[in-house]
């Protein structure tokens, strides 16, 4: 990539999976983690620099700002679950490191960084880069706690280190629906990584899920969401002994390197706080060339936890004029990669076969035979988005498209 290029990126690195000490549920709560601050070490100076020049995104007074990975052999100390990391070279010589945390699409537009957050949007001047750039945090939304969870562990010597990480921001204390949430979605994303269920799609939520097998005994409304993940760690760790004992009477030289992470924010509030949109994110990395990304937005009623649907929130005239901006949006986006002639074979409709993500039921819905993304609510409009593989290619990565109130006038929900 060259300087002024406009070119879009979706970085998800490795996340996370961790083992835990076995404790009871009814253990004192610990409390949640508070802040996180990440240190990134000085730069090796026997590494070729040079390698990056081909993926620089920016120049200015003999200074080069290129884009690189979290690799141990770079930058010490920076984990799996930090996206990417931007270099300026002074000349050839290595003089700053940033990195960017989360995984999030961002362009490159002239002298500026633009990172996207669903509809939100954070500029950063490639001139003044900081150490660290969260575009989830620095979009926070006011008065809400931090609840995080990390560890990493290997069974022996030459295995591989297999993350898991966990981060949410949610009310304190947390609402019972949002733990239940929470928990429903960990269940359903660690066994599916090791095959533990029948199919990969969570139950209809409707506020009151359970948000785990009963056979568990698992009491979310008992735990903090700290517990929830580390409960959910200890079962990732339990799942991924029995895969690595499978591996080594393969393969006695080789094991799996198992990452998850799974991150939680919310986006937006209504007026008088009754509706709430929260971003999700989770990763997967279960070896391959990649892992598999995913973020999407949920709005829900913030008492409840009932999770709005097209119905709740817009008529059906609304509805259909809003998925008619929507295709011609994604007609749009899809005439940039395409010839103009095929464009018209491109459509925002799903069918069942296209579905990706392990808790479809729940950010898809059902129109007329085919499926769509779950519209949520932001400040700028109607946020749709798509997962890998079911809109375009992974190259594509995650793709949002945000269709203004503007063209819903009869919404039965204000927004702020």
């Amino acid at each position: 990539m060259h300087n002024n290029s406009f070119t879009t990126f979706s970085f998800v690195f490795t996340a996370i999976m961790l083992a835990v000490s076995a404790t009871s549920c009814n253990h004192k709560p610990e409390k949640a983690v508070e802040n996180d601050e990440e240190t990134v070490d000085t730069i090796v100076d026997y590494f070729d620099w040079s390698h990056y020049y081909g993926d620089t995104l920016f120049q200015y007074d003999n200074k080069t700002v290129c884009i690189s990975f979290g690799n141990d052999e770079i930058i010490n100390g920076v984990r799996s679950v930090d996206s990417s990391i931007l270099i300026t070279l002074t000349d050839s010589v290595p003089t700053d490191t940033c990195v960017l945390a989360n995984f999030s699409t961002f362009k490159v537009d002239g002298d500026k960084l633009r990172l996207t957050v669903g509809g939100d949007t954070l500029r950063v001047d490639f001139r003044n880069l900081p150490e660290r750039i969260d575009a989830v945090n620095s979009l926070m939304i006011k008065g809400f706690h931090k609840y995080s969870y990390r560890n990493v562990f290997v069974l022996n010597d030459s295995s591989e280190n297999c993350e898991y990480d966990f981060e949410a921001y949610l009310p304190k204390p947390a609402p019972e629906w949002t733990k239940r949430l929470i928990a429903g979605m960990l269940n359903t994303y660690i066994r599916s990584m090791y095959a533990e269920q029948k199919d990969n799609i969570l139950d209809e939520y409707n506020g009151n899920m359970n948000g785990s097998r009963k056979s568990e005994q698992i009491h979310v409304a008992k735990m903090n969401p700290v517990e929830i993940a580390r409960y959910y760690a200890r079962l990732n760790k339990k799942l991924y002994i029995k895969e690595f004992n499978d591996y080594a009477s393969e393969s006695p030289y080789i094991s799996p390197k198992y990452d998850f992470m799974f991150n939680m924010a919310p986006l937006w509030i209504n007026a008088d706080s009754s509706l709430i949109t929260y971003r999700i994110e989770t990763y997967c990395y279960m070896m391959g060339a990649h892992g598999s990304p995913e973020e999407y937005f949920l709005t829900c009623d913030a008492k409840t936890g009932k999770l709005l649907s097209w119905q709740d929130i817009q008529t059906e005239d609304d509805y259909k004029n809003a998925l008619a901006v929507l295709d011609q949006k994604y007609k749009e986006y899809k005439s940039s990669l395409f010839d103009e002639e095929i464009i018209d074979s491109f459509s925002a409709a799903l069918s069942m076969e296209d579905l990706y993500s392990d808790v479809t039921s729940i950010i898809k819905e059902n129109y007329n035979g085919a499926y769509y993304p779950r519209p949520a609510l932001t400040n700028n409009g109607l946020l749709f988005s798509y997962q890998p593989y079911e809109a375009g290619s992974f190259s594509e990565g995650i793709l949002h498209f945000v269709v203004p109130y503007s063209a819903v006038p009869a919404m039965k929900v204000g927004h702020q």
